[in-house]
């Protein structure tokens, strides 16, 4: 409440009361329990095991049990050293750096296998044995060099490409078409490079990879899709974008047969179904050539919805195009230029792959 240049706040109820008190107890309990994590965290080497003892937790690890150590850097976490066992031993123990290593614990760290040079170094000594990127050793490294330089250029216009869609998608039939190429491109200069190039990323592997040339194009098209045509009868052709994205997982899998882990094929997977659901939309209507047909149809409502992004929606009557009353998304323009009682024009093809689309405009 306001008078004048003072303000008044209004005392806080109970329930307001009970909630703040709820989230101070919370933060003054997460500082005590950091402080104490501070304060009770080591680290205790002996010759044949490892502890690692915090405020609750207590773990031991034999010194036989542990295959080796790998460093790992999180995305939103501290950098932590990673105690690999052996197979059947137990699980992995992290150990967070929240301190500098003193030299006993390096000492005791490099009587361990270091996993991660481990993997380095047999990558290296694929690419030497890969008799299809050259004759000798040194032919192959080049071909390598030739390599990341073809896959950061890749990687490059994936990103120029989705930034296009997001910032100006025009002229949006030269977008549609250089999206839903990029990614059958990208495989087919993977499969050129015969293993040098990776299409997903693994950790302290020399060879480049092409993952964003491949995820980036699909997520603009399923954005453009979302953002133009309107499509009729769409679930009695929904197995095309699907057996597009099986496709695009099928080629994948050919050029590059290094992909082994089940979360990086569903990953590739998953962003298939996207790629394949926005190509048929956008190509749908690119090369349709049939002609139009129009309808005046009047508008029953308007509302605009606020989320990530802000759209702007007409609730058109029923009539010939649809038996009952349909909510579409519209540019700001049209939107702003017609109230509940005018009418649109709703401009209705069959579609190049015989899936019938529609945009709505102004009649006038």
């Amino acid at each position: 409440m306001r008078r004048g240049t003072s303000f008044y706040l209004e005392p806080a109820n109970g329930v307001q009361r009970f909630a703040g008190g709820i989230i101070f107890a919370g933060l003054c309990l997460g500082g005590i329990y950091l402080l104490l994590l501070v304060a009770r965290f080591q680290i205790v080497l002996e010759a044949d095991k490892i502890e690692r003892q915090t405020v609750i937790f207590h773990r031991t690890l034999q010194r036989r049990d542990i295959g080796g150590w790998r460093f790992v850097q999180g995305k939103n976490n501290p950098p932590m050293i990673s105690l690999v066992p052996r197979e059947g031993a137990g699980k992995t123990l992290p150990l967070m750096q929240m301190f500098r290593l003193d030299a006993p614990f390096e000492s005791w760290l490099d009587t361990l296998p270091n996993l991660d040079a481990q993997e380095l170094e047999a990558a290296n000594r694929e690419v030497a044995a890969n008799e299809e990127a050259g004759l000798t050793s040194e032919q192959r490294f080049a071909s390598l060099a030739q390599a990341k330089r073809h896959a950061t250029a890749l990687n490059i216009a994936g990103w120029v490409s989705l930034a296009w869609t997001f910032a100006y998608p025009y002229p949006p039939q030269m977008l549609a078409v250089i999206l839903a190429v990029q990614p059958w491109a990208t495989l087919a200069l993977v499969s050129r490079f015969h293993g040098l190039i990776r299409v997903d990323e693994r950790k302290n592997d020399v060879r480049p990879n092409v993952a964003f040339a491949i995820i980036l194009p699909g997520l603009a098209l399923a954005f453009l899709s979302l953002r133009g045509p309107h499509t009729l009868h769409w679930r009695s052709a929904i197995w095309l974008p699907v057996v597009v994205g099986l496709a695009l997982v099928g080629f994948a899998r050919t050029v590059d047969r290094s992909q082994k882990a089940k979360w990086s094929m569903f990953g590739l997977f998953v962003v298939s179904l996207f790629y394949g659901y926005g190509s048929v939309v956008e190509l749908n209507t690119v090369f349709d050539n049939s002609q139009a047909t129009i309808y005046s149809v009047p508008v029953v409502s308007k509302h605009v919805t606020h989320g990530k992004s802000t759209n702007y929606n007409l609730r058109l009557a029923a009539g010939e195009l649809a038996t009952e009353e349909t909510q579409v998304s519209v540019p700001r323009e049209l939107y702003e230029s017609v109230q509940p009682g005018d009418s649109v024009c709703v401009v209705l093809r069959a579609g190049a792959l015989r899936i019938p689309w529609y945009r709505v405009t102004s009649c006038r």
